[in-house]
């Protein structure tokens, strides 16, 4: 099951992509009837009703409906003031659809006129090709029948918007705009801390319904008010929705009870909020960060089914680590061989006995939990379990706070435990993406990777699990929040500039011995291990 964007290559009706309510969902017919004048009036003074359309152009096309006719200079100034381009980028290109339709919902929100988007747009046929920036402010677009698709039942967001479409959305807006704003209600949901996770996650009695009932959704910035603090987070649906160390608030699919987090981080210990603590939770900004969620809105695209992937390690994301002077067939990093949790641990298993290894290192689980595993009725890990029995098995219990004294702690035990046994060797968390993916990049960089085939192998983990398109937005978007920020740390520098000049190598040792305190015999070790082939 793997998604990806393909160019629908279709002969349009151009005057059948957007549309106005008044109207069919065709154009057919001239542009000179009487029904059609008042968009007509929008292009009268350009020579095509099909001619391309530029960022700047559409932004006036709108500002005019309220504002004097004056510069486009104005325009793109009154744009940038209310939160309807992010910069003033690439004004003289031309748009498309998509770009248009963002635009579109970041002026109607601006005006107060968005109210929650429904999944109308779903009927779309190509609505799986459109990409994720777009599928909030298409949905808005598509409900307010500023944009509806053509009469074959396209959006082809991609395509460049037309003189003629920009016309037909005028128009509608100028009715929309017209219209008495959407009332907001102001409301908020009360609850307390009922619950503490080993991560430092914390489940309140808060609900799913009453957020729901509260007209709080997905992409909506919440205040939470705990403790005399007023915390800013949006509304997701896992805790990476948001870059390392940002607050999120996220459902708990099981309970139905809303969790607030920091992402890879620990919520209860830097806010105070232990068992029965109170919370509150009101609404901030209405989509405030909708464009953000629908871009790193992945976990809904990952399954349990081993049909819907091209192979075990890609089902299982098990796979070896080879740059720099790490030596083939010594380092392997997978997904969960133990843990049945995301149905993987069978795969995971048999790939880590396939590829002989005779070390793991476990950063996710205690020995209860491991225990556990062995008994229950899903077990199916007899080649781990093995390993576990010899003692070649480093259970490590770790938080996913990359920076406290526990990890800290933790972490060199388990990278003292690698130094002191032979390969080849498996790292492993649950999804084998988060805290195998801190440990591999240690490696990786103390070994001679460089940068580029860091991130690389990192971001492997999401084109494994959720089918991100390597280089797209979604993809750097990711990396930059994740392995990108976990370099510069390890570095001590601030921008990818400076990470890029530094000596990794020689950075990643001082980060081992300033911060984890290994000792240089210790470091020594590991680094002949990782480079020695196995025989």
């Amino acid at each position: 099951m793997k998604f990806t964007s393909k160019k629908h290559i279709i002969s349009l009706s151009m005057a059948g992509l957007i549309a106005v309510s008044s109207i069919s969902t065709s154009f057919a017919g001239s542009l000179a009837s009487a029904e059609y004048t008042n968009a007509n009036s929008h292009i009268a003074e350009v020579k095509s009703i099909n001619s391309k359309v530029s960022k700047a152009r559409a932004l006036h096309k709108i500002y005019i409906i309220n504002h004097e006719d004056t510069s486009l200079e104005d325009s793109a100034k009154w744009a940038l003031e209310n939160k309807i381009i992010k910069d003033k980028t690439s004004l003289d290109k031309d748009i498309t659809r998509g770009e248009f339709s963002v635009i579109i919902a970041n002026y109607l929100t601006s005006l107060g006129k968005v109210s929650a988007p429904t999944d109308s747009l779903k009927t779309i046929k190509d609505f799986k090709s459109i990409k994720p920036e777009y599928i909030n402010s298409l949905k808005i677009a598509y409900d307010n029948k500023l944009m509806i698709g053509n009469t074959l039942g396209y959006m082809l967001a991609d395509d460049l918007l037309t003189e003629n479409e920009l016309a037909h959305v005028i128009n509608r807006l100028e009715t929309i705009v017209k219209s008495e704003p959407i009332k907001k209600e102001e409301t908020s949901v009360k609850g307390k801390v009922v619950e503490v996770s080993k991560y430092g996650n914390v489940t309140t009695s808060a609900t799913v319904k009453e957020f729901k009932d509260a007209g709080f959704e997905a992409g909506d910035i919440l205040t939470i008010k705990v403790n005399g603090k007023d915390i800013s987070a949006p509304y997701g649906d896992t805790y990476s929705n948001v870059d390392n160390k940002k607050e999120v608030i996220v459902p708990e699919n099981t309970t139905g009870r809303i969790i607030t987090a920091i992402n890879m981080g620990d919520f209860s210990k830097t806010y105070q909020a232990t068992k029965d603590v109170e919370m509150e939770f009101s609404m901030k900004e209405k989509a405030g960060y909708k464009e953000e969620y629908e871009i790193r809105s992945i976990d809904k695209y990952r399954t349990t089914n081993r049909k819907d992937y091209s192979s075990d390690e890609v089902f299982a994301n098990f796979r070896p680590i080879v740059m720099g002077n790490i030596a083939k067939g010594v380092l392997y990093r997978t997904s969960s061989p133990i843990n049945p949790e995301i149905g993987r641990a069978k795969y995971a298993n048999d790939l880590v006995e396939k590829v002989g290894v005779k070390t793991v290192i476990n950063m996710a689980d205690s020995k209860e939990e491991l225990e556990g595993y062995f008994v229950a009725d899903t077990f199916a890990s007899p080649y781990y379990k093995s390993l576990y029995d010899k003692g070649s098995v480093k259970y490590l219990n770790m938080g996913v706070d990359f920076t406290s004294d526990d990890f800290n702690t933790k972490f060199k035990d388990g990278l003292i435990f690698l130094s002191e046994n032979t390969g080849p060797f498996a790292v492993h968390c649950n999804e084998g993406k988060d805290r195998a993916g801190f440990i591999s990049i240690v490696l990786e960089a103390l070994m001679g990777g460089s940068v580029d085939e860091i991130k690389a192998d990192y971001m492997v983990s999401y084109m494994n699990y959720y089918f991100v398109e390597k280089d797209s937005k979604q993809y750097e978007k990711i990396a930059d929040s994740n392995v990108m920020k976990s370099l510069k740390m390890i570095a001590n520098v601030k921008t990818d500039e400076e990470l890029r000049k530094v000596n990794l190598s020689e950075k990643t040792e001082e980060y081992l011995k300033n911060t984890i305190k290994l000792d240089d015999a210790t470091i020594a070790k590991i680094k002949t291990v990782l480079s020695t082939e196995i025989k």
